[in-house]
């Protein structure tokens, strides 16, 4: 690739002007247009280049690097750079498909951008499984997760710690009434409501939502605000943020719609699949 170019495209990418960048290393910013266009900046100026933009000369090269020495910090700027949360996410994400694709070595796949996958509208799955741990990836328009889990010393026997509670929290999200109440709070702007709002979204009775209330402040999914109208305290309720509810919801439809898989190794076998 032309440096010109590369330069552009780091300038695009950490939203840097021509000006911001003629500042930082001390030319012009018609020096900057003229190298985008074609142009070469002096060797002395390139140090300084790949410093304003946290890469090596390498990069800026288009040249493989086998400097992984600042690897996590560069990681870390590249996120931090990216100007929107949602493009944040979407960019850690591309990075999260790349790592889980090479677990098992090499992957020829590591080319294909996420995005190229989720515009399929068939859901996929990335699924690696090893002695030493699991990874696996819903690849999709609306429901794309990354998880990894290195196994313990003690394999996963510490899930059996509150196994007890565990099974209560299953058997209170096992009432389709709880279940939608909870999928419900958890989609809409969180903000204090009262047990009218469940009866009107859910059709159910009065009653029927202040028990589900309570079900989901036992779980610790609800908590309780008391505010003061009319010379009156009156109690009101807004959801905990708990993202764990995200990932149990999307771990619970994974396990009922298993998707087609996409990629599959099973470091036991030494097998490798492709969809």
């Amino acid at each position: 690739m032309n440096i010109g170019l590369k330069i552009r495209e780091l300038r695009s990418i950490n939203n840097v002007t021509q000006d911001d960048l003629a500042k930082a290393v001390g030319i012009s910013t018609q020096a900057v247009s003229k190298w985008e266009n074609g142009g070469l900046p002096d060797i002395e100026l390139l140090p300084l280049i790949a410093n304003f933009f946290n890469v090596t000369i390498d990069y800026l090269f288009d040249m493989p690097s086998h400097d992984v020495d600042n690897i996590e910090e560069n990681l870390v700027q590249y996120i931090v750079n990216i100007p929107s949360q949602r493009e944040r996410l979407m960019a850690l994400m591309e990075l999260c498909w790349k790592i889980v694709i090479n677990i098992p070595g090499r992957s020829t796949e590591e080319l294909r951008s996420l995005k190229n996958i989720t515009d399929r509208n068939e859901i996929s799955h990335m699924e690696v499984t090893l002695n030493e741990g699991v990874a696996l990836m819903r690849i999709a328009k609306e429901e794309t997760f990354f998880f990894v889990a290195p196994k313990p010393e003690n394999y996963y026997n510490y899930l059996l710690n509150n196994k007890d509670l565990c099974i209560k929290a299953f058997k209170i999200l096992s009432n389709i009434d709880t279940f939608d109440a909870l999928i419900f709070l958890n989609s809409r702007i969180n903000k204090n409501f009262t047990p009218n709002l469940l009866v009107k979204e859910l059709s159910i009775d009065y009653e029927r939502a202040e028990e589900i209330i309570k079900e989901l402040i036992n779980l610790n999914l609800i908590k309780i605000t008391e505010i003061e109208l009319n010379d009156e305290i009156q109690k009101t309720y807004s959801l905990e943020k708990n993202p764990a509810i995200i990932g149990l919801l999307a771990f619970m439809d994974l396990i009922v719609k298993r998707p087609n898989l996409y990629n599959c190794y099973y470091g036991n076998d030494n097998i490798f699949f492709k969809k």
